[in-house]
């Protein structure tokens, strides 16, 4: 389904299933004031982080007016809203970022 073993464990899918058409989308939302980003957060990879960052320019990013929130509870999953604000922009890049966490010894 082309998301990498990493990308399914982060969302709760499944890499021997082509299921990711719902693993990430993103829409304008608030009559095209904001990007909004919507992907599955594993429950059961607590080892894991999500990062949305924004940048205008695709050099410098940061998280300037971003938020996040769950928006429902899919069992083994949350289903998360990453919103970004386009501040009156030409354009807006949004990357979403996951990582595992090494606990220290």
């Amino acid at each position: 389904d082309g998301l990498s073993t990493l990308l399914e464990y982060l969302t709760n899918l499944n890499p021997q299933v082509k299921d990711a058409q719902n693993a990430i989308q993103m829409n304008l939302v608030n009559h095209g004031q904001n990007l909004a980003l919507r992907y599955r957060k594993s429950k059961n990879a607590p080892d894991s982080s999500f990062l949305a960052q924004a940048s205008t320019e695709l050099f410098t990013w940061n998280r300037d007016g971003v938020t996040d929130e769950i928006i429902e509870n899919l069992g083994e999953a949350w289903l998360m809203e990453t919103t970004v604000p386009i501040n009156d922009s030409n354009r807006k890049f949004v990357r979403l970022s996951g990582e595992l966490i090494e606990e220290e010894l």
